[in-house]
């Protein structure tokens, strides 16, 4: 009720509330905890949910889904931290970013033009990343599906990647460094939604 209440008027730099104290307590407050500790609110509010999801198995509600009616594929983002930038003119796929756009998801399909397998895909992927100078620190190929992480020109890059018949879907995750500790907490719901309708 105090934020209904309280009132702020700011001109010419000089800010005045309203003369009950307890007001100007709760404006106070409500300013300090916006300014000091909202990521760190933001970061324990995802860490509680990951929790939740871990345990079981419920959808946060701030997750939404992406459908991509092309190429069959859905992906699940936190929209909380993200939203959707554009869709590309041709449909193949989406870019989700964080308001600072220190955090971008791009998620995508391709036809398998080439009819390549899996492995094949895998070794072109981490070829591509190694002659863009970038340092491989993680991979993974199990069945139809390969994982690729690393740094590249000074962010982290988390690539995953799913082939099916004549579809390629991947869902790429680049952030800065400072970023790791909250897109960590996201990084294992987003990237098992990732999956081509049946």
């Amino acid at each position: 009720m105090a934020m209904i209440h309280a009132k702020t008027i700011i001109k010419s730099g000089n800010i005045s509330c309203p003369d009950n104290v307890f007001s100007k307590f709760i404006l106070l407050v409500m300013i300090v905890s916006t300014v000091t500790f909202y990521p760190g609110k933001l970061k324990a509010e995802a860490e509680a949910d990951s929790k939740i999801l871990n345990t079981s198995g419920n959808t946060i509600k701030y997750y939404k889904k992406y459908y991509n009616d092309r190429f069959n594929f859905e992906i699940e983002y936190p929209s909380n931290i993200l939203s959707q930038k554009f869709e590309s003119d041709n449909n193949d796929g989406v870019v989700f970013s964080s308001g600072d756009e220190k955090i971008l998801l791009t998620a995508s399909g391709i036809y398998n033009a080439l009819d390549k397998s899996p492995s094949e895909l895998y070794n072109d992927v981490v070829g591509d990343y190694i002659n863009k100078g970038g340092e491989i620190t993680y991979k993974t190929l199990k069945g139809n599906w390969f994982v690729v992480s690393g740094f590249l020109n000074g962010k982290i890059f988390y690539r995953k990647s799913i082939v099916e018949k004549e579809l390629i879907v991947s869902a790429d995750l680049l952030y800065d460094k400072k970023s790791k500790e909250l897109v960590d907490v996201y990084m294992k719901k987003i990237m098992n939604s990732l999956k081509i309708m049946n």
